[in-house]
């Protein structure tokens, strides 16, 4: 009898050995499971945040050639260029400027290229020279307007007359505006700005008071 309550003791306790180490077992199952999750996680957003401002495919930014306003940095956009120079001026928006012809781009025409960036290095301005291929019709003007529209851009300002200065001004759904010009008595090259609302109102800013100034000394002479 007293062997047989032995054996029983001993019975239970194997039982309950073998219930804790089943419990260990699935915990730490359970915890590999959770870090794999969250290794994934973190690896994932690891990747997104490695990409170049030009790459994140759930950007919702405005896109500008291989670039996008106020997310494209200095260093993203030299990247992408096969020649430019950078001038020792700073923008309006207190940040560098880039110049470039059009080799960079698969855009026919294209020969002159301008970046502007803010004092925290993000693209504010973009500037493009496109040669106008039929100055009497107009049309690579009226294909660049077309490329525009179609992005879903919003048409708030068009003078088209027969003949005359060619005008289209858009405003973006992210608070900036895109111009596209012509002169008619110019060398026939279409003008393309796409800049931030607060780049613009900087250069209105000092344009103005460049003029002011202009018009000080000018005064001086009589």
């Amino acid at each position: 009898m007293k062997n047989f309550m032995t054996l029983v003791l001993l019975g239970g306790a194997l039982l309950t050995i073998t219930a804790c180490q089943e419990t260990q077992g699935n915990t730490e199952a359970d915890s590999a499971q959770h870090s794999a999750t969250t290794d994934n996680s973190s690896q994932t957003d690891k990747e997104e945040h490695n990409l170049d401002p030009d790459e994140n495919p759930n950007s919702t930014a405005t896109s500008v050639l291989k670039f996008k306003l106020r997310e494209s940095t200095t260093d993203s956009v030299k990247k992408s260029l096969l020649d430019y120079e950078e001038l020792p001026n700073s923008s309006y928006a207190g940040g560098s400027i880039i110049n470039s012809d059009g080799k960079s781009f698969d855009l026919r025409g294209l020969y002159a290229t301008q970046f502007g960036f803010d004092k925290d290095n993000n693209l504010s301005y973009v500037y493009m020279k496109i040669k106008e291929e039929n100055p009497m019709e107009y049309a690579t003007f009226d294909k660049v307007v077309g490329y525009i529209k179609d992005k879903g851009h919003q048409l708030i300002k068009e003078e088209r007359p027969f003949v005359g200065d060619q005008l289209a001004i858009f405003s973006t759904s992210n608070n900036e505006t895109i111009t596209v010009s012509l002169l008619h008595l110019g060398d026939f090259s279409i003008e393309v700005e796409y800049l931030t609302n607060e780049f613009k109102d900087q250069r209105n800013k000092q344009r103005s008071n460049d003029s002011e100034n202009q018009k000080t000394k000018e005064s001086q002479n009589f």
